[in-house]
């Protein structure tokens, strides 16, 4: 492993079709345009995007969390066109225990393409490789079937359902948790 992670500096990260990187002000039309779909929203416990101040808000939200050396997001950058078609990263760094909560979404148009599994493999290795964690977990509101299959290639394994643990439009839902441990990450199953 190398030195633990500083917030120095916004690291960049790159896979064979993105690159994970900071994202800014100038993506908030990228972002926008999938933040606005109620399609992309309706797993999220955040609300439509209605203007692209909201995506901006969003954005302003990512760059305090890094700054305040709790979080880090990136905006997945698709190599072929240089726009943005997603973000995603590590939250609620807890030092202590050594563990994160991973969050990620990738609009619409690339669901089913393999972008999201592609950029969560790179995001679990900062996290153990950089980070010195322990353990990554994740979660998805019941019925994101996607989002659980993403966790599953990564090599999370699910742990259970906290029964009406998320609010979402006003309606409490259940939430499903998982999670990797750096020794899964080392030494994969299979």
């Amino acid at each position: 492993m190398s030195a633990i992670f500083d917030f120095d500096s916004f690291p960049r990260l790159e896979t064979p079709r993105l690159i994970l990187r900071e994202a800014t002000p100038g993506d908030a039309q990228d972002l926008f345009e999938f933040y606005r779909d109620p399609q992309m929203t309706r797993y999220v416990t955040f609300g439509v995007h209605r203007t692209i101040d909201d995506t901006l808000a969003f954005l302003a939200w990512m760059a305090d969390a890094f700054q305040k050396k709790d979080s880090i997001r990136w905006g997945y950058e698709l190599k072929e066109t240089g726009n943005l078609i997603g973000s995603g990263g590590l939250h609620f760094w807890k030092r202590n225990i050594r563990c994160a909560e991973v969050g990620y979404h990738i609009g619409p148009p690339y669901w089913g393409g393999g972008y999201a599994t592609e950029a969560l493999r790179a995001i679990v290795a900062f996290g153990f490789e950089h980070m010195d964690l322990n353990r990554i977990e994740g979660k998805h509101t019941a019925g994101n079937v996607g989002s659980g299959r993403v966790m599953l290639k990564t090599g999370f394994r699910y742990e259970g359902t906290l029964r009406q643990r998320e609010v979402k439009d006003g309606l409490i839902e259940d939430s499903l948790w998982y999670s990797i441990l750096r020794e899964e990450y080392e030494q994969p199953a299979g």
